[in-house]
């Protein structure tokens, strides 16, 4: 007949072995909740910029034809050229579209749409779509980099 110690011991060293045994399983259960948040996670930041690019047209890649850029950035430095259109430089806020007419093509920009307020001055602003924005942007960064480089060059 075992000691009472010895019956104790044994109990003990089953126990401690099913604790191990729930354990682990609570460690398997647990990586494997880490890695389908993961993929769950992934897949929600998917679904969102989908839908980011599907209900705003300035996230998305637009369908024009690359000619379509083209004549807009030619417009824009044409304007640039002859003073119809001012440099972008400095400050310019962002938000939702007012009906205002964009100064870029003039176009309204509806309150779906990014909208680039400009300002001129005290209480004076013009906006622009945030796809004419930028290349009016980019075009004025390159119109003054040209204009410094033939003071220079002078």
């Amino acid at each position: 007949m075992q000691s009472p110690s010895m019956a104790n011991a044994a109990l003990f060293r089953s126990m401690e072995s099913r604790e191990d045994r729930l354990l682990g399983s609570v460690w398997a259960q647990s990586a494997v909740c880490v890695q389908t948040n993961r993929r769950l996670i992934t897949e929600s930041r998917y679904h969102i910029a989908a839908s980011r690019r599907r209900l705003n047209s300035a996230f998305a890649l637009a369908g024009a034809a690359v000619s379509e850029h083209q004549d807009l950035r030619a417009s824009i430095r044409a304007r640039l050229a002859r003073g119809a259109l001012f440099p972008v430089s400095g400050y310019v806020t962002a938000g939702n579209g007012s009906g205002k007419p964009c100064v870029v093509c003039h176009a309204a920009i509806n309150h779906m749409d990014v909208e680039y307020e400009i300002p001129l001055g005290h209480h004076v602003a013009v906006v622009s779509h945030l796809r004419c924005y930028v290349p009016w942007s980019e075009e004025s960064l390159t119109m003054v980099c040209e204009r410094k480089m033939l003071r220079e060059s002078a």
